[in-house]
């Protein structure tokens, strides 16, 4: 293994000569300690990629059953996100040497299917229902439905449902196969050594798979309607977006949070002035590879088109205007606080390291987010707001039928 210099003050990385890494994180206050250990998705086939919330849960149950045999106190938990699939693993900070065990108990599991498959099922299918569905149709428009990134809920469940523990545990292996990242919440440079060596011996020497085809970058906003029951309906637009690696991923964040929120553009236009919503929210989301943007608006059918609108001229408005000093200045402290509280949370930190990792971009750049919001200026608000949200390039514009049907409008 190939010991890198620190990134920053803060963080650490480790190369092991079979592709796995191993970053060391800035958690230091924390009174629990974690770590995660995250497979990628990208090259993986579709199947593997629709059962990863399914597998990371049957992974968590084998490697909590493993600590307990081992007399290890520790906590679970799946994680997934566009890019990979894992498992956290949390104890108190006095125990903390035993993080180092997590790569061993992640291949003491078994092989074969999970000995719970119904129970682990059940519960996966539970948690994918109460997830957030809104954004589906517009990831699948800008992303592509055959891109893992425009995959959907419906396909999703439609799988799981469908899929078997034979089949299940072929996926697991297909995605074990890959070199992990992993991240320890603290930066301790005999944790991350041991770490590193059993990370070493567990994992295969593999050649790289087949490359992914990329994400398209779209260079048009979608807007999509959708009925929501009697009286309710609910007007979404998407926009192109940027990866998480992207110098403009501040100045990105800072343009949508003036947008949302409590005292944000559009709701001042919309809920204040024009009394048009019932509800709203405005955010930004970041993949390895690519990113969008979007706005959730719940009002009165009727209202459809007014929203669509009042939306659209509150967008440009920004683009070409920019906003008050104060509400930029508001914006900034928010995102610095919510980051500064995250860093806090030893699993935070690791999941968000592990994305880093999966995407190839500078793990230091978890801790110089502050620093990046600081230097955005109002001109480079503006412009993030003209290039990634008032795209110019036009719209498409969908429906959803009360059956869930998509046309365009």
């Amino acid at each position: 293994m190939t010991p890198a210099p620190p990134v920053t003050p803060e963080i650490a990385c480790v190369r092991t000569a079979e592709g796995a890494v191993v970053i060391g994180g800035h958690a230091e206050g924390t009174a629990l300690s974690a770590v995660t250990l995250a497979l990628p998705l990208a090259g993986a086939e579709r199947a593997a990629v629709l059962a990863a919330p399914l597998l990371a849960a049957c992974w968590a149950r084998a490697v909590a059953r493993t600590a307990r045999r081992s007399g290890a106190a520790v906590r679970t938990e799946p994680v997934v996100t566009a890019d990979y699939a894992g498992v956290t693993v949390e104890c108190v900070r006095a125990d903390r040497a035993v993080l180092c065990e997590v790569p061993r108990w992640c291949v003491a599991g078994p092989a074969g299917p999970e000995p719970e498959f119904d129970a682990v099922r059940t519960e996966c299918l539970a948690r994918l229902a109460a997830d957030d569905r809104w954004s589906d149709g517009i990831r699948r428009t800008l992303f592509g439905r055959s891109h893992r990134y425009g995959i959907g809920h419906d396909e999703r469940t439609e799988f799981l449902t469908a899929c078997g523990p034979e089949e299940a545990a072929r996926l697991s292996g297909t995605l074990r196969a890959s070199p992990p990242v992993l991240a320890l919440s603290h930066t301790e440079p005999s944790a991350l050594r041991q770490l590193a060596e059993a990370t070493s011996g567990t994992t295969p020497r593999r050649t790289a798979g087949p490359a992914e085809e990329p994400p398209g970058q779209p260079a048009r906003t979608v807007t999509l309607s959708a009925p929501a029951g009697p009286g309710l309906a609910y007007h979404l637009l998407g926009t192109p977006g940027v990866p998480l690696g992207s110098p403009d991923k501040a100045a990105v964040h800072l343009a949508w949070a003036v947008l949302g929120g409590r005292e944000g553009l559009l709701d001042r236009r919309l809920r204040g002035e024009r009394a048009l919503t019932y509800s709203l929210a405005a955010f930004s989301r970041e993949f390895g590879h690519a990113g969008y943007g979007m706005t959730v608006a719940g009002c009165a059918p009727e209202a459809i088109d007014e929203v669509a609108a009042e939306t659209h001229a509150v967008i440009t408005a920004l683009a070409d205007r920019g906003c008050e000093a104060a509400l930029l200045e508001s914006a900034r402290e928010r995102l610095t606080i919510r980051f500064l509280r995250a860093a806090q949370n030893g699993r935070s930190v690791t999941e968000r390291l592990c994305g880093y990792g999966i995407a190839g971009v500078d793990p230091g750049e978890s801790c110089r987010y502050p620093d990046r919001l600081a230097v955005v200026t109002p001109h480079d608000l503006r412009r993030a707001a003209r290039r990634y949200i008032a795209a110019p390039g036009g719209r498409e514009r969908f429906e959803t039928t009360a059956g869930g049907e998509e046309r365009t409008g």
